[in-house]
């Protein structure tokens, strides 16, 4: 009996010490609105149900985040997507809503596309995600038209 409970206490000490030192980390995975756009930008057009996770039901016009990015990640796969690269130009932020700016290099299959992104995030359970995307000034390559999904 008293070998199951040294067992017992040694299990609930290690946890109780795994979560004291965890707490901190959690804490700091939540995301500044800045660095939920660069990871939006890295997912987009790669693991699109991952970024439909940075969204809020809003942007997704109600669609579920899995439903959401399985359907985008085909269409953005059929054209060539690619976002290149990215600089924050600009940063806007109060206690709950945020704007971000940012001049991107998209490529497609036509070429490669330049353009500034306004990005509009909400704080929503604590939480930053993206309430909408304003793509201005493009240059299309060719003046092809802008594929809006």
């Amino acid at each position: 009996m008293n070998t199951t409970r040294l067992i017992l206490w040694t299990l609930v000490v290690g946890v109780a010490g795994m979560l004291y030192l965890l707490l901190p980390s959690l804490h700091k995975a939540d995301l500044a609105p800045g660095e939920v756009v660069t990871q939006w930008t890295q997912l987009y057009g790669q693991d699109t149900t991952r970024a439909a996770l940075l969204t809020t039901e809003r942007f997704r016009k109600g669609e579920e985040p899995q439903a959401w990015g399985t359907r985008l990640q085909a269409a953005l796969q059929e054209i060539g997507y690619h976002h290149l690269a990215g600089e924050l130009v600009e940063e806007q932020v109060t206690e709950e809503v945020a704007t971000i700016t940012l001049t991107a290099r998209i490529v497609a299959i036509d070429g490669v596309s330049l353009q500034r992104e306004v990005y509009t995030l909400k704080r929503v359970r604590g939480r930053w995600l993206i309430d909408d995307l304003e793509v201005k000034d493009e240059v299309v390559p060719g003046g092809k038209l802008h594929y809006a999904f």
